[in-house]
């Protein structure tokens, strides 16, 4: 056995030293202090303590593919360093609900499936949430979403409107709905255009870059979302895009997964524990490359992540502020995508004045005056003076 330091969720700004087998970033559950733990493995090979007495874990809930990656360990480390906490709590923000995969029911639409066969209120939304679904759902998620309950989803299946399925992976079906090709350039309004295009470049050029899209509520930059996910996800990358908790509706979310099909997942606090640990074991398992949610979303364990879109950025509801870390998800947004090498997009018709004043962010730096705001690029930027903009400082 190996001498293993593990942070804990505890308000102590220092690890703890195990005797165990597990990677670092893996979940362990160690005894400290007469309970029992769920920490996160910081570092192997560690120094034994002089004169102390070694405990051992008592259960190694990752044995083989660790919970946080080192993409995720470094952001957590950085997040405690940043936010005044310890790096314990940090990496508490990052972690699934305790819990495994486990059977449980999937849900998918028949093609006999039509929501004007229907009378009830709970069943018409059941069949226009998995409209636009290419695959079957959890139905955990679909009745947290849609507020139904079990005799709904039996209904449905025995009017032959709904096939519901058990076990530990969404069955593989023929999609309902093919997903969209992107949107032609030439269908963009001319502001829309030069985002579209600034973002494309950006993209190619593989490399960190925070971007301002500044445009009136309704002239379009959910488009211009889309429009960079496509070309995100066409280079083989995964893209994260934050909404505030009050605009995550099911309309959102068919908006998107009508685009990019049943790779598109939600993670939000209405779904259940086990719901949100089976999306979010997927997404590490790489079934998905986009995934929208609101704040917590921002610490989703996707695979080579490429853009990072946080709408609305000036919202409230992306800080935290109980339990500890105590954080603006927007901030965090761009710290990752920055140690990642990816691009970042703060869209917002009302900018907060951190990111209006977008040569903190930026190296060099664009403000797009985006959907009908004439489009213009800021070549600055002048030194950042102390304190200004941290996340982005070299």
């Amino acid at each position: 056995m190996k001498l293993l330091n593990v942070i804990l969720p505890l308000p102590l700004d220092q690890a703890y030293t195990y005797r165990g087998d597990a990677p670092v970033g893996a979940r362990v559950r160690v005894p400290f202090s007469g309970r029992r733990l769920v920490g996160v493995v910081s570092e192997q090979d560690a120094a034994k303590p002089i004169g102390a007495k070694i405990a051992e874990v008592l259960e190694v809930l990752d044995p083989e593919v660790p919970a946080l990656d080192e993409d995720l360990m470094g952001l957590t480390r950085w997040l405690a360093e940043y936010y005044a906490c310890s790096w314990g709590e940090a990496a508490r923000a990052a972690l699934p609900p305790e819990g495994s995969l486990k059977t449980q029911l999937y849900v998918r639409l028949t093609p006999e499936a039509d929501a004007t066969k229907v009378r009830g209120s709970k069943q018409q939304a059941v069949l226009e949430y998995l409209g636009d679904a290419a695959a079957a759902r959890p139905a955990t998620e679909v009745l947290e979403a849609t507020g139904a309950g079990h005799s709904t989803l039996r209904s449905l299946e025995g009017h032959g409107l709904l096939k519901i399925s058990a076990g530990d992976a969404p069955p593989e079906v023929a999609p309902s709905r093919p997903a969209k090709e992107p949107v032609r350039l030439d269908r963009f309004h001319a502001s829309q255009r030069a985002a579209a295009e600034a973002l494309r470049k950006a993209l190619e050029n593989t490399k960190y870059q925070t971007f301002l899209l500044h445009g009136v509520t309704g002239s379009g930059k959910t488009e211009v979302y889309i429009d960079a996910l496509h070309e995100t996800v066409r280079r083989g990358r995964s893209g994260i895009v934050l909404v505030p908790e009050i605009s995550l509706t099911p309309q959102t979310v068919r908006r998107f997964r009508s685009h990019f099909g049943d790779r598109v997942a939600v993670l939000h606090s209405r779904l259940s524990a086990g719901a949100r640990f089976d999306t979010w074991a997927r997404i590490r398992r790489g079934d998905y490359n986009v995934v929208i949610g609101p704040r917590s979303a921002v610490f989703a364990p996707v695979r080579n992540l490429g853009l990072m879109v946080v709408d609305e950025e000036h919202e409230s509801s992306y800080k935290q502020f109980e339990p500890a870390p105590r954080y603006n998800a927007r901030d965090v947004a761009v710290m990752r995508a920055a140690r990642a090498k990816a691009v970042c997009v703060l869209g917002s018709a009302t900018p907060s004045l951190e990111s209006f004043q977008i040569r903190c962010v930026l190296r060099p730096g664009d403000r797009l005056r985006s959907p009908r705001r004439r489009a213009r690029a800021y070549q600055g930027p002048g030194p950042l003076r102390q304190g200004s903009c941290r996340p982005c400082r070299k």
